[in-house]
Order: C-alpha cells, then sequence, then structure tokens
C-alpha cells in the first residue's frame, strides 16, 4: 500500500530522463533500511517492543521487490537505448532456462539466505522476468488459455484474496467435520471465490476502464 500510494506520486514529480535513477534510489534506500533494521535488531540495546516494530517495518515495506519489478518493466520498455553484454546475455534462451531451473529448485526446497532471503529471491524472479521476457522463450503451459486468463485478472487476485479467504473462513464449521479434508477443501475453496471475485471484477470493472485507457490512446 505504501509502495502504490507514493511510486506514482514520484514518478509525477520526477523527469523521464531521471526515472531510472528514482527506480535504483528506491531499492537503495529499502535495501538500506532493510540493513539498519537487521543490525538494529542484532546489535543493539532496543526494547523488544522496538525491535518488533523496526521488523514489522523492514518486513511490509518491501519497496525493493517494487522497485526491482518496475526496473525490469523500464529496461524491456527501453530496449534499443540499452547495449551492453550483460543485457545479450540475459536475452538468451538458456539463461532463461537455467533462471527457471534454479528458482523451481529453490521454491520447492524451501532454500531460504538467512535475513537476505526476500532480498535474493526478489533480485532473482526480477531477472527471470526480464530474461524470459526479452529472450523470447515461451512455455506451453504459461501460455495456455487459462493461465492467459489468471494473468489478465491477476489485479483482482492480488486485491480480493483476503476477502475471499475472510468468506471462505466465516464457513468454516462446514468443513471441519471433514478433518484434514476439511482443511484441503477450505483452501480449494478460497483459491475458487479468489478468482470468481476476481473475474467478476475484471469483466465488470477493470475491462472497461482498459478500454477507456486504449481510446485514450488512440486520441491521442
Amino acid at each position: 500500500e505504501f509502495f502504490y500510494l507514493f511510486f506514482p506520486i514520484g514518478l509525477y514529480f520526477v523527469k523521464r530522463k531521471n526515472v531510472l535513477r528514482y527506480f535504483f534510489l528506491l531499492i537503495f534506500l529499502s535495501l538500506l533500511l532493510t540493513v539498519l533494521v537487521y543490525l538494529l535488531n542484532s546489535y543493539s540495546q532496543l526494547s523488544a517492543d522496538v525491535k518488533s516494530v523496526l521488523y514489522v517495518i523492514a518486513d511490509k515495506y518491501r519497496i525493493y521487490a517494487f522497485g526491482a519489478g518496475a526496473l525490469v518493466g523500464w529496461v524491456l520498455l527501453n530496449k534499443d537505448p540499452i547495449r551492453g553484454r550483460w543485457l545479450l546475455f540475459i536475452r538468451q534462451k538458456g539463461m532463461a532456462l537455467g533462471l527457471s531451473i534454479l528458482l523451481t529448485f529453490l521454491v520447492l526446497g524451501g532454500i531460504t539466505f538467512s535475513w537476505i532471503t526476500q532480498q535474493v529471491y526478489a533480485f532473482l524472479f526480477s531477472l527471470l522476468i526480464l530474461s524470459l521476457v526479452s529472450s523470447g522463450i515461451r512455455f506451453a503451459l504459461l501460455n495456455h488459455r487459462v493461465m492467459l486468463y489468471l494473468g489478465k485478472i491477476s489485479y483482482g487476485i492480488y486485491m480480493l484474496h483476503p476477502i475471499a479467504i475472510v468468506i471462505c473462513l466465516q464457513l468454516s464449521n462446514h468443513f471441519l467435520p471433514f478433518g484434514m479434508m476439511g482443511e484441503i477443501l477450505l483452501v480449494i475453496a478460497s483459491m475458487l471465490v479468489t478468482v470468481l471475485l476476481s473475474a467478476l471484477s475484471y469483466e465488470l470493472m477493470e475491462k472497461h476502464f482498459l478500454k477507456g485507457r486504449k481510446r485514450e490512446r488512440v486520441i491521442e
């Protein structure tokens, strides 16, 4: 929420030629905050309550992750002006496949990197997205029409899944008699309700705004 509030405001006041610096500044300051919080929590004599607040701030406002995503978007939109061996390396299909295999192994294996786990994963996933898109590689599963539609309603999934979970939890008494199977059914129900609400949001609201935006571009 913090990112969604201040990121557009910052872009509004930042000149186009300074956008890249703005992204790097966001990432740097956010990473610096993470390091400071870690040092304070590890080596200072602050009270447990203060340390808890600092941890929540560092954990909740992961602006470096959003900034890395924004940086990837900027690079993809400005590929022509960007030259260099590093980008040519990232564009290789082997790089995309290698990152896909690596992240699959790390996620399924539950691999962590101490207090920098979130930062490492944010960097690797950003690099994966950049590599997949710029290399032109296409996975059949990711390009299935179901997956493509889930991509279209992904904003609704992100925003509405807490509501769906609360609705299903209110109905959880109906699942309790089934024991472990009931818990599995509760998870499945939460996923289905999330998709349903997200699809309704997209079809009834988001799609119309997107069409209006496209018409505006055509007029411009």
